[in-house]
């Protein structure tokens, strides 16, 4: 899934992106800690849950390293002017400014 159509998705639902974080290289060191976990999954879940698991975590492991796939966080709050994005500006109907006159281009 592109990141720029999950955006868009989340912006037509009315939630204001905050922060995208790319975490491709991070997940694979993830998987790995994960897979130390073996005996408690096993002993919860069973043999054939954990060889299904360690499948994923392999396959999981060997994309992210190769760039073949991403992974993001994305922090998101609800409602588009209920939150500021600039400090001091209350919301984005506030960051509008009236000016008397048209500014001039300086060169």
């Amino acid at each position: 899934m592109l990141a720029g159509w999950v955006i868009s998705q989340l912006q037509s639902a009315n939630f204001e992106v905050k922060n995208i974080d790319v975490l491709s290289v991070h997940y694979s060191a993830t998987l790995y800690r994960w897979v130390s976990n073996k005996d408690k999954i096993a002993a919860k879940y069973g043999d054939k849950w954990y060889r299904l698991w360690a499948f994923f975590l392999a396959r999981s492991t060997i994309i992210s390293q190769q760039g073949s796939c991403s992974v993001f966080q994305i922090t998101l709050h609800k409602n588009l002017n209920a939150f500021h994005c600039v400090k001091g500006i209350e919301s984005h109907a506030s960051s509008h400014v009236k000016l008397d006159k048209e500014p001039q281009l300086v060169v």
